[in-house]
Formats: C-alpha cells, structure tokens, sequence
C-alpha cells in the first residue's frame, strides 16, 4: 500500500490527461503568439487549397473556440483525476491511522516507531503536502491560467496588465501560499505527532 506522502508526490493526473494537458498548453501558446507577440501567418495551406488572404478577426475567433475546446476537454479529464487522487490520499491515511490505533491496543510493536515507519518523518510529509500542492497548481491552475490569459486576448478585451507583470503575481501569489501552507501543515502534522505519542507516554508513566 502507498503511504499518503508517496500519492501525494505522485500528482493526481493520469497520462491521458496529461495529453490532454499539452495540447491545451499547445494551442493556447499559439494564441498568444497571435495576439500578443503579432505572429501572423501569410499563408494557411489546407485539404491542398492555398490562401494568402488571411482574415486576421475570424482566425481570433476560431483560435478562441478551439482553445475553449481543449478547456473543456481537459477540465472534464482533469477533475475525476483530482478526485480520485484525493480519495486514494484519504484511504490511505484511514488505513495507516486504523494499522496504528491497532499497534498501540495490541502493545505488539512501538506505536511511535510504527508512526514515523508508516508516514515518515514530520518534515517529510510536511514538504510531501507542499510539494504535492506546488505540482497541483502547475498541473492544473496554470494550463488553465494560460488558456484564459489567451482567450481573453484573442476576443480582443485589452488586459489589464502587461505578460510578465502577470507572471510575477502568479508567482508571488504561489510563494506566499506554500508558505502559509508550509506553517499550517506543520503545526497540523506536529499537533498529531504529539497525540500519537501520548498513549505511550502514558503506558511508560
């Protein structure tokens, strides 16, 4: 059985939706690159006819339905991921819980030896429960962050705020959230250390 840190790390996307992924990211650079960077095509080539004239507001249009489709698309792949990934956590960790409240009835092997085999060391989970959520967030909110910077774009809204100021307070806004998340989890993760170690300070006492 994996422990809860090891499906944690894993992340919580399957290969098929990471395909969906790439091709969401794919389409959506190329939208950018039309909108934003002027990467205009001289000539579409398709089914062997050939066109120069090239209507720049109709090619917006059908980039923005096309980068809404592979949204949708890897929303509907992503989420059962997400949950499934999230009830394999939860399992495992009802199972470990329930192997250790069974080693310390039982008195067979030392609980707290048994707790820290099972779940690892304090700052391992705690850095499995940041890094999962790092993973998360490039896995999941940022193909979706790119795919809505591009269609708002392409529908010729004009953006607040230029690229690379968005990037920083993306990145900001990530490195203060693992950080809250880092002190949070370890409070959490120590308060539970101290209660898994009482029934046997006090079988000692």
């Amino acid at each position: 059985m994996e422990t809860p840190p090891a499906i944690r790390l894993r992340g919580p996307l399957q290969e098929d939706t990471k395909k969906q992924r790439r091709n969401l990211i794919a389409v959506s650079a190329i939208g950018i690159a039309f909108f934003d960077v002027g990467l205009v095509p001289q000539k579409i080539s398709a089914f062997g006819i050939e066109s120069s004239q090239i209507d720049q507001k109709a090619l917006s249009i059908l980039l923005f339905f096309t980068i809404l489709y592979f949204l949708i698309e890897f929303l509907i792949y992503a989420f059962p991921d997400l949950l499934s990934w999230r009830a394999a956590i939860s399992w495992s960790q009802s199972q470990l819980a329930k192997d250790i409240a069974d080693c310390a009835r039982n008195h067979s092997n030392d609980p707290i030896n048994y707790w820290e085999a099972a779940w690892g060391k304090r700052t391992r989970r705690v850095w499995s429960v940041v890094l999962s959520d790092l993973k998360a967030i490039f896995d999941l909110a940022l193909p979706v962050s790119i795919a809505t910077y591009a269609s708002i774009g392409l529908l010729g809204y004009e953006l607040l705020f230029d690229l690379r100021i968005i990037i920083a307070i993306l990145l900001l806004s990530i490195i203060i959230y693992l950080t809250i998340r880092y002190i949070r989890v370890n409070k959490e993760f120590r308060q539970g250390d101290e209660e898994a170690a009482s029934p046997q300070k006090g079988q000692k006492a």
